[in-house]
């Protein structure tokens, strides 16, 4: 078992990290300026090569079906728009890096990715449904909640394993014995990472709060909805996440607490519809991105 100071003074001697690539970091600040235009974001991208032949890659893919090819990140940019283009280099880019980062992924690596993208299309889509008007937000965050599984996994192989293998034996969810035996849970560690990472605050702190809905006293709509988002994805998306027993505490939030949270009356069977919907596109986008 280690404490909570111990995990944290570990962490911050290690040096291959999970990183977040420049190109993403500069596209999420000239996103967040009105001062840009699509050449200023097709430039950035293309500073990593390896990153644009990935991203159009997936531009030209069934996932998303466009009637023409995509010649190159200026005419990704004027079919798919800003976000689109954002969402698909942030996802690339996690990936990419995730890849890189050493973790064993005791977790199983292609579930963990199916169930990382699955909450970013949720996200997104009910930011949609609710009119938040937070899409690149939502995405982010649902694409990184779980950010710190991978930090403990690669830092902590031993004890992440055994978090894994007790959470089972008391019929409970992982997050629920990570403190216990590794002084903070994945959400707290995610949440320190991307707090390095020099992302906004409410990206940060709807990792840290994503199974705290209860909690959390700021930015609660962004954490609704990717706490939302992760229940929905184990539960909906992919029913092979079943096989790791998804059990929900009494923080886990609920289709009254987003009508309430979010002042909205919502349908849960169009919801669900897309949330099935998105489950077999997700499968398309992993397979062209390898995994």
């Amino acid at each position: 078992m280690l404490a909570r100071d111990e995990l944290f003074a570990r962490l911050r001697t290690v040096d291959n990290l999970p990183t977040i690539s420049q190109v993403l970091s500069e596209l999420m600040s000239r996103l967040g300026s009105v001062d840009h235009n699509a050449t200023d974001l097709a430039d950035i991208i293309v500073r990593d090569p390896s990153l644009a032949a990935r991203f159009l890659r997936l531009a030209n893919s069934a996932y998303y079906g466009l009637p023409c090819q995509v010649r190159d990140v200026t005419h990704a940019l004027v079919l798919l728009g800003e976000q689109e283009v954002y969402k698909m280099v942030a996802t690339v880019s996690v990936f990419s890096s995730l890849a890189s980062s050493g973790s064993n992924m005791t977790h199983r690596r292609e579930q963990f990715w199916m169930h990382s993208v699955s909450c970013a299309v949720l996200a997104n889509l009910l930011d949609k449904v609710l009119n938040l008007n937070n899409e690149g937000a939502a995405y982010t965050a649902g694409l990184l909640h779980d950010i710190g599984k991978v930090v403990l996994d690669q830092v902590f192989p031993r004890e992440y394993a055994a978090c894994l293998q007790l959470a089972e034996s008391r019929g409970c969810s992982a997050w629920e014995v990570e403190e216990e035996l590794l002084g903070a849970d994945h959400c707290e560690v995610g949440a320190w990472l991307a707090e390095r990472w020099n992302l906004p605050p409410e990206i940060c702190e709807t990792i840290r709060s994503h199974h705290r809905f209860n909690e959390a006293l700021i930015h609660r709509e962004l954490v609704g909805v990717v706490a939302f988002a992760d229940v929905l994805s184990h539960q909906e998306v992919d029913p092979e996440l079943q096989a790791e027993k998804q059990f929900w505490s009494e923080e886990t939030i609920s289709w009254k607490d987003m009508q309430a949270l979010t002042g909205r009356e919502l349908d849960p069977l169009k919801i669900l519809e897309s949330a099935a919907k998105a489950g077999d596109e997700i499968r398309d986008m992993l397979a062209v991105l390898g995994h």
